[in-house]
């Protein structure tokens, strides 16, 4: 994929006036282009110190795309331009590579794969390419091995503005190399398309409630996420305080995916679904924390299960209960002495703890309430057996876009 830009004035920015510029291409691609003073600038003298740029390229569809981009400058710039791969997870910086000189841009242009650039000093115009070299997954903003970026910093005692446009044109002028088009309108209904239900939270009266007060319900509502090929399952857990019961709130109950299951009984209540297929394997309630629940928590739950737990009442041996928590993906033991109720999202099936794993408490008029999450399920990092990758409508498109008649 090729993209020749034309019109450089979109790039220019007047460094007196403007720190920030942003250009928007007339493809797919979208390259952001930000400027400020480093740590000796001000923004009354900017031109007495050096400028530093970071030049970031996101929305390229396919690894290798790219892009040639022309930026202006004072013509007695000096550079240093180096590219990296930022891991925003850990911040650590990797596959760190300073850029080339080369002597013209015919030279440039035959090396796109590069890390090259060239600085056109009668023009004041520096030139390079942004590629992406790594994919991405679905559509993530970064690629899988980090946020690819270019650091350009530069060093001029000029204080001319620079804008390059009339010494620029019409050397640089041309027409575009390449002509993408749009594929053809599909004129067909759409058939699985857009969202199935809408999610909305309704004021209405829960099952075996009394009147006033009413719980706002959650209605079923679609995961909007960057894998779209993830299954999500929609689990709610309504456990009951004390305080609630005494105004008259009688309900409790553990759903998931629409399948409601109530609870009457002061004590626990414990759920277990396959992590893999997303069907309900286990449901167990207890009065108490005592042997018989102990045993249960230790050897009685199945690998590659998510736990759900809902409490009603004041139960006893919530202490007790906290120390077996750490056997279901959380990082130490909750100090539970001084609550009255809890809801949980556990997971037994050994490490890394998924990120959704969590526990919430109540104390008399500071209750949980109904609480709602959407698990993924029948992922690699579960022990799952993975699946094949799904169909890439994007990519299909950008095929079929591409494709020579």
């Amino acid at each position: 994929m090729f993209i020749q830009v034309t019109d450089w004035t979109r790039f220019i920015c007047d460094l007196n006036k403007i720190f920030s510029c942003t250009l928007k291409l007339e493809t797919a691609a979208t390259v952001k282009l930000f400027r400020w003073l480093n740590s000796e600038g001000s923004a009354s003298k900017p031109h007495e110190a050096g400028f530093t740029g970071a030049v970031t390229a996101e929305s390229f569809p396919l690894r290798d795309d790219w892009v040639l981009v022309g930026l202006c400058y004072p013509s007695d710039s000096t550079f240093q331009i180096m590219a990296d791969i930022n891991d925003r997870q850990s911040n650590t910086f990797d596959d760190i590579t300073d850029y080339g000189a080369v002597s013209s841009l015919a030279e440039l242009e035959k090396r796109p794969m590069d890390r090259k650039y060239f600085f056109d000093q009668a023009v004041g115009l520096l030139w390079l390419h942004l590629r992406a070299r790594h994919g991405r997954d679905g559509h993530s903003y970064c690629s899988v091995k980090g946020c690819e970026r270019v650091k350009v910093m530069s060093s001029t005692s000029s204080r001319q503005t620079c804008n390059c446009t009339a010494k620029a044109y019409p050397k640089y002028s041309r027409r575009p190399s390449a002509a993408v088009p749009m594929p053809a309108r599909n004129t067909q209904p759409c058939r699985g398309c857009g969202a199935q239900q809408v999610g909305a939270a309704l004021l209405t009266r829960l099952p075996g409630t009394a009147t006033p007060p009413l719980t706002a319900q959650l209605l079923p509502q679609l995961v909007f996420s960057s894998e779209p090929w993830t299954s999500h399952l929609q689990t709610q857990v309504k456990s009951l305080c004390l305080r609630e019961q005494q105004r008259g709130d009688n309900s409790s109950f553990i759903s998931v995916n629409g399948a409601t299951m109530p609870f009457s009984h002061v004590g626990y209540f414990v759920v277990a679904v396959d992590a893999c297929s997303g069907k309900i394997s286990q449901k167990t309630s207890f009065a108490r924390m005592d042997t018989r629940m102990e045993e249960y928590l230790r050897t009685g739950i199945p690998d590659r299960s998510l736990v759900l737990v809902a409490t009603r009442g004041r139960p006893e041996g919530l202490p007790e209960f906290a120390s077996h928590l750490v056997s279901l993906g959380f990082a130490k033991t909750a100090d539970l002495s001084s609550k009255e109720c809890v809801a949980v999202w556990a997971f037994r099936g050994g490490s890394p703890s998924p990120p959704w794993v969590s526990l919430q408490t109540g104390r008399g008029d500071d209750s949980p309430g109904l609480l709602e999450r959407y698990v993924p399920v029948n992922l690699e990092t579960y022990g799952c057996t993975p699946r094949a990758a799904p169909p890439r409508k994007d990519l299909e498109l950008l095929r079929a876009a591409t494709a020579p008649e």
